[in-house]
């Protein structure tokens, strides 16, 4: 009779597989985070597909009605995404521009006015949004106050419109973007500008082809993250916006968790919305980065020589029409 007899497998990755404190610790923070953001998410899921009473977790019917009825919200909609593509080109422009006058030129006291652009990380975009009602309100604003005074007609400025809204987003969103935009700038080699004009190229086809390229990852990197901001953005919109009867996504979720009853399929339908945006946003912005050829050249140090200029607006007015020297 013959016995078999199964093998005892005795390898070393048995080993492997033992729990360790650092392993467990690991699993448990995993597991605690994976609650705290997973939870939430399969809940707005959830009860955006609740098409029964609002609150009802699970809910008693589900369907696609919150989704269609976001045609319907159209305008909400075009409004979010209108508000968010001009903030987000003043924010780009703004932080671009500080960016190169602060790492370009000889600006006086250029350390100091670094350290100052990061005051609005200080600041919520609830007071500056309150500073500016205070400051450019129609009739009662003190700058139209001041614009009548001289005898001006109407009001110069209306701080309750989407072009106000989009001001105040990017003053505060700016500071982003010159933080993004600025470390690119200074990680840049200028000498391949200085060779490419030696070479003959004007200093457009120098901007285009070269300063343009070696920044591109940062600045859409800035726009990308700050147009998400732009659209969950939410103080600015419920201050300047809710006077104006101009309503964006994130009020209109507001509105409608208020309302009675809450009508939180809608809301949760928006903010699936909104999330999906975003993620195609960032989905966007990677595939650009990598179909595109950006290299970061290294070697000998080097540091970006600014160009000496006596007053600000000199460096300013010479932005556009001249290249520095």
């Amino acid at each position: 009779m013959t016995t078999l007899s199964l093998p005892v497998f005795r390898s070393r990755w048995l080993w492997r597989w033992r729990p360790t404190t650092q392993g467990v610790a690991t699993a448990l923070i995993l597991v605690f985070c994976g609650g705290l953001v997973g939870y939430p998410i399969v809940y707005l899921v959830v009860e955006s597909l609740n098409t029964g009473e609002a609150g009802t977790f699970p809910p008693d019917s589900v369907g696609l009605d919150n989704y269609l009825n976001l045609i319907d919200d159209s305008r909400i909609l075009s409004n979010t995404a209108f508000v968010a593509c001009i903030a987000t080109v003043m924010a780009v422009v703004l932080g671009f521009l500080i960016a190169w006058t602060l790492t370009r030129t000889r600006l006086p006291g250029r350390a100091r006015l670094e350290r100052l652009m990061q005051l609005p990380y200080y600041l919520t975009p609830l007071v500056g949004a309150l500073a500016w009602a205070i400051l450019a309100a129609p009739h009662s604003g003190f700058l139209n106050q001041l614009w009548h005074l001289v005898g001006g007609p109407g009001d110069l400025f209306n701080i309750y419109s989407p072009w106000g809204i989009a001001w105040v987003m990017a003053l505060f969103e700016g500071t982003v973007a010159f933080v993004m935009i600025g470390a690119a700038m200074k990680s840049m080699d200028p000498s391949l500008e200085e060779s490419s004009r030696v070479l003959g190229a004007g200093k457009w086809r120098t901007m285009l082809r070269i300063t343009l390229p070696l920044v591109t990852p940062g600045v859409l990197g800035a726009a990308v993250f700050v147009f998400a901001e732009m659209l969950g953005s939410f103080a600015a919109a419920l201050v300047l916006g809710v006077p104006g009867r101009f309503f964006v996504i994130t009020t209109a979720i507001w509105e409608a968790t208020l309302s009675f009853p809450p009508d939180y399929g809608r809301a949760a339908a928006m903010g699936i919305a909104l999330f999906a945006v975003m993620f195609a946003s960032l989905t966007g912005y990677r595939w650009i980065v990598r179909r595109g050829n950006y290299a970061t050249i290294t070697g000998k140090a080097f540091r970006p020589r600014p160009f000496s200029r006596c007053a600000a607006s000199m460096c300013w007015s010479r932005w556009c029409c001249r290249w520095p020297p």
